[in-house]
């Protein structure tokens, strides 16, 4: 499994949501951190390599955009979606993207680790099956 992580800036989400994956004990899983949109954009046109999870965490309105920019790359993915403010120009704008979790920067990082790890679980259920 495969975990794509894009923020520009720092903070600690990352490495407490590969903990908490880390210690599910689904697999392994592999945690790719992209910084720079154009990485993002680079990452998605590589064929054959789908993530399993996709977390984007945008640092302000302008960048939300251009990631809105990139939606038929992420019209497949299992995407949370981590949005800088409350603002209903933001919230429309996030829901372009259909996530499957929507929330804000300043909400509990523990609830994200939850949502991704049922994501995950299920990801991982779905191939023990077929």
């Amino acid at each position: 499994m495969n975990i794509l992580f894009y923020a520009s800036r720092e903070f600690n989400l990352p490495r407490k949501l590969f903990e908490a994956i880390r210690e599910a004990g689904l697999g392994e899983v592999e945690f790719e951190h992209l910084r720079h949109s154009r990485e993002l954009r680079e990452r998605f046109r590589q064929s054959g390599r789908e993530p399993s999870l996709v977390i984007l965490c945008p640092a302000d309105h302008l960048e939300l955009r251009e990631l809105a920019a990139m939606g038929d790359y992420l019209i497949d993915c299992n995407l949370i979606l981590i949005v800088p403010d409350e603002t209903a120009e933001t919230i429309a704008l996030a829901h372009r993207l259909r996530p499957r979790f929507l929330c804000y920067i300043d909400e509990n990082a523990d609830r994200v680790g939850e949502v991704a790890w049922n994501i995950l679980n299920r990801e991982a259920m779905s191939r023990t099956s077929s």
